[in-house]
Protein backbone atom coordinates (compact mmCIF):
# COMPACT_ATOMS: atom_id res chain seq x y z
CA UNK A 1 0.00 0.00 0.00
CA UNK A 2 1.29 3.48 -0.76
CA UNK A 3 3.11 4.95 2.22
CA UNK A 4 1.35 8.34 2.24
CA UNK A 5 -2.03 6.81 3.15
CA UNK A 6 -3.63 7.29 6.55
CA UNK A 7 -3.31 4.18 8.69
CA UNK A 8 -6.98 3.24 8.14
CA UNK A 9 -6.28 2.80 4.47
CA UNK A 10 -2.99 1.06 5.07
CA UNK A 11 -5.20 -1.74 6.27
CA UNK A 12 -6.93 -1.84 3.32
CA UNK A 13 -5.05 -3.78 -9.68
CA UNK A 14 -8.81 -10.33 -30.69
CA UNK A 15 -11.70 -12.51 -31.16
CA UNK A 16 -8.90 -14.90 -30.07
CA UNK A 17 -10.89 -17.74 -28.66
CA UNK A 18 -8.86 -20.90 -28.13
CA UNK A 19 -5.46 -19.20 -28.05
CA UNK A 20 -3.11 -19.86 -25.13
CA UNK A 21 -3.21 -17.16 -22.49
CA UNK A 22 0.40 -16.26 -21.72
CA UNK A 23 -0.58 -14.36 -18.55
CA UNK A 24 -0.23 -16.71 -15.62
CA UNK A 25 -2.92 -16.40 -12.95
CA UNK A 26 -4.58 -13.57 -14.85
CA UNK A 27 -7.51 -13.34 -12.41
CA UNK A 28 -5.38 -13.41 -9.22
CA UNK A 29 -7.08 -16.57 -7.98
CA UNK A 30 -3.99 -18.62 -7.17
CA UNK A 31 -2.07 -18.19 -3.92
CA UNK A 32 0.42 -20.65 -2.47
CA UNK A 33 -0.53 -20.18 0.28
CA UNK A 34 -2.82 -17.21 1.02
CA UNK A 35 -0.70 -14.35 2.39
CA UNK A 36 -0.72 -13.76 6.14
CA UNK A 37 -1.51 -10.10 5.49
CA UNK A 38 -3.11 -8.45 2.47
CA UNK A 39 -0.20 -6.00 2.16
CA UNK A 40 2.02 -8.95 1.19
CA UNK A 41 1.34 -9.01 -2.56
CA UNK A 42 1.31 -12.75 -3.17
CA UNK A 43 -0.71 -13.94 -6.19
CA UNK A 44 1.25 -16.68 -7.96
CA UNK A 45 3.33 -15.41 -10.95
CA UNK A 46 2.76 -11.77 -9.94
CA UNK A 47 5.05 -9.54 -7.93
CA UNK A 48 5.53 -5.99 -6.73
CA UNK A 49 7.83 -3.81 -8.86
CA UNK A 50 8.83 -1.10 -6.36
CA UNK A 51 8.86 -0.35 -2.63
CA UNK A 52 5.19 0.59 -2.57
CA UNK A 53 2.91 -2.42 -2.20
CA UNK A 54 -0.06 -3.30 -4.42
CA UNK A 55 -2.82 -5.23 -2.71
CA UNK A 56 -4.66 -8.53 -2.85
CA UNK A 57 -8.44 -8.66 -2.56
CA UNK A 58 -10.03 -12.08 -2.25
CA UNK A 59 -13.17 -13.66 -0.85
CA UNK A 60 -11.17 -16.87 -0.29
CA UNK A 61 -8.06 -15.54 1.43
CA UNK A 62 -9.62 -12.67 3.40
CA UNK A 63 -12.92 -12.11 5.18
CA UNK A 64 -12.34 -8.67 6.72
CA UNK A 65 -13.65 -5.36 5.40
CA UNK A 66 -10.20 -4.03 4.45
CA UNK A 67 -9.14 -6.77 2.04
CA UNK A 68 -12.19 -8.88 1.37
CA UNK A 69 -14.53 -9.05 -1.61
CA UNK A 70 -16.75 -7.20 -2.34
CA UNK A 71 -16.07 -4.89 0.65
CA UNK A 72 -12.53 -3.55 1.14
CA UNK A 73 -10.71 -0.38 2.11
CA UNK A 74 -10.60 1.30 -1.34
CA UNK A 75 -14.24 0.58 -2.12
CA UNK A 76 -16.89 -1.97 -3.03
CA UNK A 77 -16.58 -4.25 -6.06
CA UNK A 78 -17.28 -7.83 -7.08
CA UNK A 79 -14.60 -9.56 -9.20
CA UNK A 80 -14.92 -9.39 -12.95
CA UNK A 81 -13.86 -13.03 -12.93
CA UNK A 82 -13.54 -15.59 -10.16
CA UNK A 83 -13.15 -14.67 -6.49
CA UNK A 84 -10.30 -12.17 -6.42
CA UNK A 85 -8.66 -9.13 -7.96
CA UNK A 86 -5.68 -6.85 -7.37
CA UNK A 87 -5.46 -3.15 -6.62
CA UNK A 88 -2.80 -0.46 -6.96
CA UNK A 89 -2.36 3.26 -6.43
CA UNK A 90 -2.00 5.11 -9.73
CA UNK A 91 -1.92 8.77 -8.70
CA UNK A 92 -0.95 10.93 -5.72
CA UNK A 93 -1.13 14.68 -6.20
CA UNK A 94 2.28 16.36 -6.38
CA UNK A 95 4.24 13.31 -5.22
CA UNK A 96 4.50 10.94 -8.24
CA UNK A 97 4.19 7.91 -5.97
CA UNK A 98 3.13 4.82 -7.88
CA UNK A 99 2.33 1.15 -7.42
CA UNK A 100 3.02 -1.33 -10.22
CA UNK A 101 2.29 -5.01 -10.71
CA UNK A 102 4.37 -7.39 -12.84
CA UNK A 103 3.48 -10.80 -14.28
CA UNK A 104 5.91 -13.49 -15.38
CA UNK A 105 4.58 -14.78 -18.71
CA UNK A 106 4.37 -18.51 -19.31
CA UNK A 107 6.81 -18.22 -22.23
CA UNK A 108 8.84 -15.54 -24.02
CA UNK A 109 7.22 -13.59 -26.82
CA UNK A 110 8.27 -14.29 -30.40
CA UNK A 111 9.89 -11.58 -32.47
CA UNK A 112 7.54 -9.66 -34.80
CA UNK A 113 4.49 -11.59 -33.64
CA UNK A 114 1.41 -9.58 -32.67
CA UNK A 115 -0.11 -10.18 -29.24
CA UNK A 116 -3.54 -9.07 -28.06
CA UNK A 117 -3.74 -7.94 -24.44
CA UNK A 118 -7.06 -7.59 -22.64
CA UNK A 119 -7.74 -6.81 -19.01
CA UNK A 120 -10.39 -5.15 -16.87
CA UNK A 121 -10.14 -2.15 -14.56
CA UNK A 122 -12.45 -0.51 -12.05
CA UNK A 123 -11.95 2.76 -10.18
CA UNK A 124 -12.09 2.64 -6.39
CA UNK A 125 -15.10 4.47 -4.99
CA UNK A 126 -13.85 5.36 -1.50
CA UNK A 127 -13.75 9.15 -1.34
CA UNK A 128 -10.00 9.25 -0.55
CA UNK A 129 -9.23 7.44 -3.83
CA UNK A 130 -11.57 9.12 -6.29
CA UNK A 131 -9.07 10.72 -8.64
CA UNK A 132 -9.52 9.16 -12.06
CA UNK A 133 -6.66 8.96 -14.57
CA UNK A 134 -6.68 8.92 -18.36
CA UNK A 135 -4.32 6.08 -19.23
CA UNK A 136 -2.44 3.04 -18.02
CA UNK A 137 0.92 1.94 -19.40
CA UNK A 138 2.13 -1.57 -20.18
CA UNK A 139 5.84 -2.36 -20.18
CA UNK A 140 7.28 -5.62 -21.55
CA UNK A 141 10.80 -6.69 -20.56
CA UNK A 142 13.07 -9.67 -21.10
CA UNK A 143 14.17 -9.70 -17.47
CA UNK A 144 12.34 -9.09 -14.22
CA UNK A 145 12.50 -5.55 -12.90
CA UNK A 146 12.41 -4.14 -9.37
CA UNK A 147 13.33 -0.62 -8.30
CA UNK A 148 14.08 0.59 -4.79
CA UNK A 149 11.79 3.58 -5.08
CA UNK A 150 8.35 4.83 -4.08
CA UNK A 151 8.10 6.92 -7.22
CA UNK A 152 8.02 6.68 -11.02
CA UNK A 153 9.91 3.80 -12.57
CA UNK A 154 12.83 4.68 -14.89
CA UNK A 155 11.39 2.74 -17.84
CA UNK A 156 9.18 3.70 -20.78
CA UNK A 157 6.18 1.48 -21.56
CA UNK A 158 5.68 0.27 -25.11
CA UNK A 159 1.89 0.50 -24.83
CA UNK A 160 -0.72 2.80 -23.37
CA UNK A 161 -4.44 2.33 -23.11
CA UNK A 162 -6.41 4.25 -25.77
CA UNK A 163 -6.51 8.05 -25.61
CA UNK A 164 -9.58 9.58 -24.05
CA UNK A 165 -10.47 6.49 -22.01
CA UNK A 166 -10.72 7.83 -18.47
CA UNK A 167 -10.90 5.13 -15.85
CA UNK A 168 -13.68 6.70 -13.83
CA UNK A 169 -16.33 3.97 -13.68
CA UNK A 170 -16.67 2.84 -10.07
CA UNK A 171 -19.57 0.47 -10.78
CA UNK A 172 -18.75 -1.46 -13.94
CA UNK A 173 -15.52 -3.09 -15.00
CA UNK A 174 -13.97 -1.36 -18.03
CA UNK A 175 -12.42 -3.66 -20.61
CA UNK A 176 -9.07 -2.66 -22.11
CA UNK A 177 -7.99 -4.01 -25.52
CA UNK A 178 -4.54 -3.25 -26.93
CA UNK A 179 -2.08 -5.06 -29.20
CA UNK A 180 1.69 -5.34 -29.12
CA UNK A 181 4.27 -6.34 -31.78
CA UNK A 182 6.99 -8.15 -29.86
CA UNK A 183 10.69 -7.42 -30.23
CA UNK A 184 11.36 -10.99 -29.12
CA UNK A 185 12.25 -12.57 -25.80
CA UNK A 186 9.93 -10.51 -23.58
CA UNK A 187 9.02 -12.59 -20.53
CA UNK A 188 7.64 -10.01 -18.08
CA UNK A 189 4.76 -7.53 -18.24
CA UNK A 190 4.43 -4.55 -15.88
CA UNK A 191 1.22 -2.52 -15.59
CA UNK A 192 0.50 0.86 -13.98
CA UNK A 193 0.73 4.63 -14.42
CA UNK A 194 4.20 5.40 -15.76
CA UNK A 195 3.48 9.11 -16.29
CA UNK A 196 4.27 11.89 -13.84
CA UNK A 197 1.47 13.76 -12.12
CA UNK A 198 2.04 16.67 -14.50
CA UNK A 199 1.64 14.37 -17.52
CA UNK A 200 -1.43 12.57 -16.17
CA UNK A 201 -4.85 13.92 -17.09
CA UNK A 202 -7.20 13.51 -14.16
CA UNK A 203 -10.81 13.92 -13.13
CA UNK A 204 -11.24 14.60 -9.44
CA UNK A 205 -14.32 13.05 -7.86
CA UNK A 206 -13.60 13.35 -4.16
CA UNK A 207 -14.20 16.01 -1.52
CA UNK A 208 -10.63 17.10 -0.75
CA UNK A 209 -8.50 17.89 -3.80
CA UNK A 210 -5.49 18.62 -1.58
CA UNK A 211 -5.33 14.88 -0.80
CA UNK A 212 -6.25 13.68 -4.28
CA UNK A 213 -5.23 10.09 -4.89
CA UNK A 214 -6.18 7.52 -7.49
CA UNK A 215 -6.62 3.77 -7.06
CA UNK A 216 -7.55 1.08 -9.57
CA UNK A 217 -8.69 -2.52 -9.27
CA UNK A 218 -7.34 -4.97 -11.91
CA UNK A 219 -8.79 -8.31 -12.99
CA UNK A 220 -8.84 -10.96 -15.71
CA UNK A 221 -5.67 -10.35 -17.75
CA UNK A 222 -5.22 -12.19 -21.05
CA UNK A 223 -2.34 -12.06 -23.53
CA UNK A 224 -2.66 -14.21 -26.65
CA UNK A 225 -0.96 -14.34 -30.00
CA UNK A 226 -3.25 -12.66 -32.51
CA UNK A 227 -1.28 -12.45 -35.75
CA UNK A 228 -3.75 -11.64 -38.50
CA UNK A 229 -4.23 -14.43 -41.03
CA UNK A 230 -2.36 -13.93 -44.27
CA UNK A 231 -4.37 -11.90 -46.75
CA UNK A 232 -6.39 -13.94 -49.15
CA UNK A 233 -4.99 -13.75 -52.65
CA UNK A 234 -7.55 -13.78 -55.40
CA UNK A 235 -6.79 -16.08 -58.32
CA UNK A 236 -7.16 -14.04 -61.49
CA UNK A 237 -7.66 -15.96 -64.76
CA UNK A 238 -7.39 -13.98 -68.00
CA UNK A 239 -9.81 -14.47 -70.88
CA UNK A 240 -7.31 -13.85 -73.70
CA UNK A 241 -3.59 -14.20 -74.40
CA UNK A 242 -1.52 -13.39 -77.46
CA UNK A 243 1.52 -15.61 -78.12
CA UNK A 244 2.72 -13.64 -81.16
CA UNK A 245 6.39 -13.18 -80.30
CA UNK A 246 6.21 -9.58 -79.01
CA UNK A 247 7.15 -10.77 -75.47
CA UNK A 248 3.89 -9.44 -74.08
CA UNK A 249 1.08 -11.67 -72.83
CA UNK A 250 2.85 -14.67 -74.38
CA UNK A 251 1.45 -17.38 -72.08
CA UNK A 252 -1.80 -18.29 -70.42
CA UNK A 253 -0.76 -16.74 -67.10
CA UNK A 254 -2.96 -17.15 -64.04
CA UNK A 255 -2.20 -14.65 -61.27
CA UNK A 256 -1.68 -16.00 -57.73
CA UNK A 257 -1.79 -19.57 -58.96
CA UNK A 258 -1.07 -22.02 -56.10
CA UNK A 259 1.54 -24.70 -56.61
CA UNK A 260 0.32 -28.15 -57.66
CA UNK A 261 -2.70 -26.81 -59.51
CA UNK A 262 -3.76 -28.96 -62.46
CA UNK A 263 -4.95 -27.53 -65.78
CA UNK A 264 -6.69 -29.12 -68.75
CA UNK A 265 -7.36 -27.22 -72.00
CA UNK A 266 -10.02 -28.40 -74.47
CA UNK A 267 -10.82 -27.26 -78.00
CA UNK A 268 -14.37 -26.61 -79.13
CA UNK A 269 -14.78 -30.29 -80.09
CA UNK A 270 -13.94 -31.45 -76.58
CA UNK A 271 -10.47 -32.72 -77.38
CA UNK A 272 -7.67 -32.21 -74.84
CA UNK A 273 -5.00 -29.95 -76.38
CA UNK A 274 -2.98 -29.33 -73.19
CA UNK A 275 -2.71 -30.89 -69.75
CA UNK A 276 -0.51 -30.35 -66.68
CA UNK A 277 -0.69 -31.68 -63.12
CA UNK A 278 1.39 -28.76 -61.83
CA UNK A 279 0.74 -25.87 -64.15
CA UNK A 280 3.58 -23.32 -64.32
CA UNK A 281 1.86 -20.57 -66.34
CA UNK A 282 3.73 -21.77 -69.44
CA UNK A 283 1.13 -22.78 -72.03
CA UNK A 284 1.78 -20.83 -75.22
CA UNK A 285 -0.85 -22.49 -77.37
CA UNK A 286 1.77 -24.41 -79.34
CA UNK A 287 0.40 -26.16 -82.45
CA UNK A 288 -2.99 -24.60 -81.83
CA UNK A 289 -4.68 -22.02 -83.99
CA UNK A 290 -6.32 -18.80 -82.90
CA UNK A 291 -9.66 -19.79 -81.35
CA UNK A 292 -11.66 -19.98 -78.17
CA UNK A 293 -10.62 -22.83 -75.85
CA UNK A 294 -12.11 -24.22 -72.65
CA UNK A 295 -10.19 -24.82 -69.43
CA UNK A 296 -10.70 -26.73 -66.19
CA UNK A 297 -8.41 -25.58 -63.38
CA UNK A 298 -8.28 -27.74 -60.25
CA UNK A 299 -6.67 -26.12 -57.19
CA UNK A 300 -4.79 -28.08 -54.48
CA UNK A 301 -7.75 -27.71 -52.10
CA UNK A 302 -10.03 -29.43 -54.64
CA UNK A 303 -11.75 -26.26 -55.81
CA UNK A 304 -12.50 -26.31 -59.55
CA UNK A 305 -12.66 -23.28 -61.82
CA UNK A 306 -13.99 -23.48 -65.37
CA UNK A 307 -14.12 -20.99 -68.23
CA UNK A 308 -12.94 -19.97 -71.69
CA UNK A 309 -9.66 -18.56 -72.91
CA UNK A 310 -9.20 -16.89 -76.29
CA UNK A 311 -5.93 -17.61 -78.09
CA UNK A 312 -4.87 -14.90 -80.55
CA UNK A 313 -1.71 -15.31 -82.64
Amino acid sequence: MLRWLPICFLLCVLSVQGQQNLIQNGSFEEYDPCPAHFEIFAPKYWYNTSINTPNNYSSICFSDSTSGVPYNAPGFQYPQDGNAYAGAGVYAISSNQREMITNKLSQPLDSNNTYCLTFYVNAADNDSWRTYIDKIGIYFSTDSIHFNTYYLLPVTPQLYTPDGLFFSDTINWTKVDVSYIASGGERYMTVGNFNSDADTDTIFGGDNIAQAMGYIFYDNFSLVECNPPPPTTEIIIPNVFTPNGDQLNETFEIENLPDNSSLIIYNRWGNVVYQSDNYQNNWKGENNSSAVYYYILTLPNGQIKKGTITLLK
